[in-house]
């Protein structure tokens, strides 16, 4: 490699920097070692490279959600488990493939085993689906990878998308109708929300907490392990519009005015991506603290640069990187029962807001809210139960 550099930099561009993902990161670590080979004959000393290393955890979202639940099937998906690693999106499209072959609509089938159902096309599609993502919007992700254009036919105007041939079986573009990308989008969301129950459990518990609170105007707020504080208190807005009296031809604008009452719609769409997010910075909160803690002299003046489930650091440390965030992430979820933790808390929110909470004698937990103390009328609204555990 290093001989084609030097001598044939042409075929080196198209062997290796033309393939490359990150063009500027694969340069960057070929010209450290490089550098190392051009001091000695002798065996490079990799460490001595000081190249910056970078890895992403599997697939974070799923990683929390089964941890959480301490689901052991997504779990061993998603790396948790031990054993031989796995790629969670190359799973998911085999299976997304395996669904489509057994299409019975043998048109619609055609098409769309002609399209490379691989990790590149739904990583972003199935990455967000833990993040309250809907059909409508996963069909958009996925499509945005091809080219949207109006087809007009018989004076009515359909939609089309054009497949490049990087992304079809046969190598050649195709175009597909809306119809056909919407179905490819429904065989995606479906089939992968069938391999991640734990969020629809969460879903419904955390819709049914927003329920209560709604009725008394609160937002509401969990600790993560690490003790930060995480609130969800979007407000409502109006539109209004106005329109200025110095200038005569002036256009009316409309502004967002917030309200005083709490838009839960909005707070329960975006839960979920919080919750998880706040586990990520807990679970560096969780590193940091075991790297100042730590006596081991291994542990003294390592580079960290981190933001959400990416970790970096130099080549020569990153080993030790990689099992402190194994060692901090199973401190979040099997030191304590955070989902129980979370459930007390949130409990607790309930009733500091003068709500009453009820056991019935079949277990159900229901809260008892007093719409207007001159007419105590008690409305009853059932607590959804703590999503049970593996």
């Amino acid at each position: 490699m290093i001989k084609l550099f030097d001598n044939k930099r042409s075929q080196f561009d198209e062997e290796y920097l033309n393939k490359a993902k990150e063009k500027a990161q694969f340069m960057s670590c070929f010209l450290a070692i490089r550098k190392e080979f051009s001091k000695t004959t002798c065996v490079i000393d990799y460490n001595k490279c000081k190249l910056p290393v970078l890895f992403d955890a599997t697939c974070s979202g799923m990683q929390h959600l089964s941890a959480l639940m301490t689901d052991i099937d997504l779990a061993s998906l998603v790396n948790l488990t031990g054993g031989d690693l796995k790629d969670f999106y190359s799973h998911c499209a085999e299976i997304v493939s395996a669904v489509i072959a057994k299409l019975p609509h043998k048109g619609i089938k055609k098409k769309l085993l002609n399209i490379k159902i691989e990790r590149q096309l739904i990583k972003i599609p199935v990455m967000t689906i833990p993040y309250n993502i809907g059909l409508e919007g996963l069909t958009e992700k996925i499509t945005d990878k091809f080219d949207k254009y109006i087809e007009e036919i018989d004076g009515a105007k359909k939609l089309r998308f054009l497949v490049p041939g990087t992304l079809t079986v046969d190598g050649q573009p195709m175009t597909i109708t809306g119809q056909e990308a919407g179905k490819l989008g429904s065989v995606i969301y479906h089939t992968v929300k069938g391999l991640i129950p734990p969020i629809q459990i969460l879903k419904d518990y955390f819709t049914g907490i927003l329920k209560i609170m709604s009725r008394v105007n609160k937002p509401i707020f969990w600790i993560t392990p690490a003790g930060m504080k995480i609130y969800g208190s979007t407000l409502a807005s109006t539109s209004k519009r106005i329109k200025t009296s110095f200038l005569k031809n002036a256009k009316p604008v409309t502004i967002r005015i917030p309200t005083d009452n709490y838009d839960y719609k909005t707070i329960n769409r975006s839960l979920m991506a919080n919750l998880i997010h706040s586990m990520d910075a807990a679970n560096i909160h969780y590193l940091i603290k075991i790297i100042l803690s730590g006596e081991d002299s291994e542990y003294k003046n390592i580079n960290l640069y981190t933001i959400h489930d990416c970790f970096a650091s130099m080549n020569n440390q990153m080993d030790i990187i990689e099992k402190l965030v194994r060692k901090a992430f199973s401190s979040l979820y099997f030191d304590n029962n955070y989902l129980k933790n979370l459930d007390t808390s949130l409990l607790n929110q309930i009733t500091s807001c003068g709500i009453t909470i009820e056991i019935l004698d079949n277990g159900v937990r229901r809260a008892c809210i007093t719409s207007d103390e001159s007419k105590p009328e008690i409305e009853y609204i059932e607590i959804p139960e703590l999503p049970t555990t593996s």
